[in-house]
């Protein structure tokens, strides 16, 4: 309890001591109190020592203070740190998954079979890479990997007129936002290499040029906000740049990396023989003296080995004490805290599944898809979305969509679906039985149903179609549907009703 703390209890109280006399003037006392003391969480302690009103300052002026260096700890967690390995591999996986599928929905089916027959194309790596190594998957992936490490990542637009489909995207990282200018000659002001207004509203973006070697720095490039797409997340309205979401999990992140080294030290040592030599013999020089025939030291035993130690001398293992015991508990709520902060559950991010059930799993599993979830709809929303309608623009200036119905000018054509593979289940009967009734009460449509996994609905009634004509020319019966199916939810056969008529 802190001195400020004790000092407002004992006046509280006097008060109520006071208030047996003179109720009116206890009542005044309190309220003057409880002006000076304010709020029990603003009293200063030795754990407020570090936190001062210049944290309340804007977010720009706080983060540029820190936000190289804690892009660089994230690099070096990216590099070194397998709990950060994990959270990643968690979001790749879940989130992207086998890649995007695009479901074009625009009103007309000739414009959609043409457009995402394009963007199939398109999507592969000598395609959609301006340098041509990475489809349009890997590209993706990629800008989830650097959002999380270095907090945003940004894309421009060249057009290669050499290709078929001009369109290319080009990655930069945000180390390229050039902090040197200040203000624009148009008078913009200029914050960490983002020119704005005086409203704080995004006009254009300074990008700073090197050659390939990154060694000879060439004059900056000003590129016009509408030409580039800056994914990040901001945390403030007053933020201008982006910060690394790992931000409050570098330190306990490094303190598990250090002391899974620890305890791997201590493992490799116990699984060692370590063995000092103590002698009684105080009179020589510090060091042990030769004891073989030969005037050598004893600096290694082998196995089935017998020693001999001069007099006077002692053999001392070395046997390291320590809690390696509990290690599992202490990483395990370690991992589970790191993980909590990008909102995810141990399991998903370590893969340890020892101290769970069905149920529990399954509720981490619904609480992480939300938020899969929501990373989902952020790189469909910011990316993807204004992504596939500059491609649609192109393909019409190419005039590769005429005699489709486009109308550059109908927002209806620029709509689509952005389909990824669902996780695998859990308990594959349980999860099966459920999606069937729900199909059967309306619970869910089959296009969602169905875009859970991935899939274009009408391609999977398509192949459905194709599978039943050729097996019904092969004559065999496949039913599809429950109401064709003798069994019900439970697997078990259903009797059709003649056996209860004829009983009765």
């Amino acid at each position: 309890m802190s001195k400020k703390t004790l000092l407002a209890r004992i006046g509280d109280y006097m008060d109520d001591v006071k208030s047996v006399f003179s109720p009116r003037r206890a009542a005044i006392s309190k309220a003057e109190r409880a002006s000076y003391f304010g709020y029990a969480g603003a009293y200063e302690t030795r754990k407020d020592a570090g936190i001062s009103l210049m944290d309340n300052a804007y977010a720009d002026a706080v983060d540029r203070v820190s936000r190289d260096v804690l892009r660089a700890r994230a690099r070096s967690l990216e590099r070194n740190s397998i709990t950060a390995g994990g959270i990643e591999k968690a979001f790749a996986n879940n989130v992207i998954g086998v890649g995007f599928n695009m479901q074009a929905q625009s009103p007309s089916d000739a414009f959609n079979d043409r457009i995402e027959k394009l963007w199939d194309t398109w999507c592969h790596h000598e395609n959609c890479d301006w340098t041509k190594q990475q489809s349009l998957d890997d590209l993706v992936e990629l800008i989830l990997r650097r959002m999380l490490y270095d907090g945003g990542v940004m894309a421009t637009f060249p057009l290669d007129p050499k290709r078929k489909i001009p369109l290319t995207i080009q990655l930069h990282e945000v180390d390229e936002l050039d902090e040197s200018m200040v203000v624009a000659e148009n008078g913009n002001v200029i914050v960490n290499g983002v020119e704005m207004t005086k409203s704080a509203v995004p006009v254009a973006y300074w990008l700073s040029q090197t050659t390939p070697d990154g060694y000879t720095p060439l004059p900056p490039v000003r590129y016009r906000a509408e030409d580039v797409i800056f994914l990040w997340k901001r945390g403030r309205v007053s933020q201008f740049r982006e910060i690394t979401p790992f931000h409050s999990a570098i330190g306990p992140a490094q303190d598990l990396k250090d002391y899974n080294d620890a305890i791997s030290f201590q493992q490799k040592t116990a699984a060692c023989t370590s063995v000092y030599i103590e002698t009684d013999n105080t009179i020589n020089a510090p060091g042990r003296a030769i004891n073989t025939g030969d005037n050598r030291r004893i600096e290694h035993i082998e196995g089935g080995s017998v020693k001999y130690l001069n007099n006077g001398e002692h053999a001392k293992f070395l046997l390291p004490t320590g809690q390696a015991n509990e290690a599992d508990n202490h990483i395990a709520t370690q991992q589970r805290g790191i993980a909590s902060v990008f909102g995810l559950s141990l399991e998903s991010t370590s893969r340890n599944v020892e101290r769970v059930n069905y149920s529990s799993a399954r509720q981490n599993l619904v609480m992480d898809n939300v938020t899969y979830g929501r990373v989902k709809v952020y790189l469909e929303e910011y990316f993807l979305r204004p992504l596939y309608r500059r491609f649609i623009q192109i393909c019409y200036l190419k005039g590769l969509l005429d005699g489709t119905g486009f109308d550059i000018n109908n927002d209806d054509f620029y709509k689509a679906k952005w389909l990824t593979s669902s996780a695998g289940w859990i308990d594959p009967l349980k999860e099966a039985q459920a999606d069937t009734i729900l199909l059967a009460n309306g619970g869910v449509s089959f296009q969602d149903y169905v875009a859970r996994h991935g899939q274009d609905w009408k391609e999977r009634i398509d192949e459905m179609a194709d599978v039943q004509a050729y097996a019904k020319q092969k004559g065999i019966n496949l039913s599809f549907s429950m109401e064709d199916s003798n069994t019900d939810v439970n697997g078990k056969e259903e009797n059709n009703g003649e056996e209860n008529k004829n009983q009765t």
